[in-house]
């Protein structure tokens, strides 16, 4: 399922990724934030490129979603999981990346990245757990 109007704000959301890694180099060549960092923006930009996939309308690279029958998937309302799992994971990769970034300034690399790490996966975890129990995400039956 690809969703032709939410190309123009998948778009913006590349552009957000783009300045990622610019950040980073920015903050590697000034000698604020170690050269570990690359591994953070690797991860985040992975997570960021997810949202994005998800945004568009690519339901199919959930894993939940590959081992379920045609008739299993009407079950649920895969436009609202893509919409709010790919804004879920642009949003969560771009704070998580930012303030990792701002403790490593003050704190030191490590403390930077355990943050990051450790805000990413409460947020994508959430995030996934409320799209498997959330009752917006499965169409009515009736009966």
């Amino acid at each position: 399922m690809y969703i032709k109007s939410r190309v123009k704000n998948a778009v913006v959301m590349a552009i957000i990724l783009a300045i990622m890694p610019i950040a980073a180099a920015i903050g590697i060549s000034s000698g604020r934030v170690g050269e570990e960092y690359v591994i953070v923006v690797i991860v985040c930009a992975t997570f960021q490129a997810m949202g994005i996939l998800y945004y568009i309308g690519f339901y199919e690279i959930m894993t939940g979603f590959t081992t379920m029958s045609k008739e299993e998937i009407k079950q649920y309302n895969t436009e609202n999981i893509t919409s709010f799992l790919g804004i879920a994971l642009t949003i969560s990769t771009q704070v998580s990346f930012y303030l990792g970034m701002i403790i490593s300034i003050k704190y030191g690399t490590g403390s930077g990245v355990i943050t990051m790490i450790t805000i990413l996966t409460i947020t994508v975890t959430i995030s996934f757990m409320y799209t498997a129990i959330g009752k917006k995400f499965r169409h009515q039956i009736d009966g």
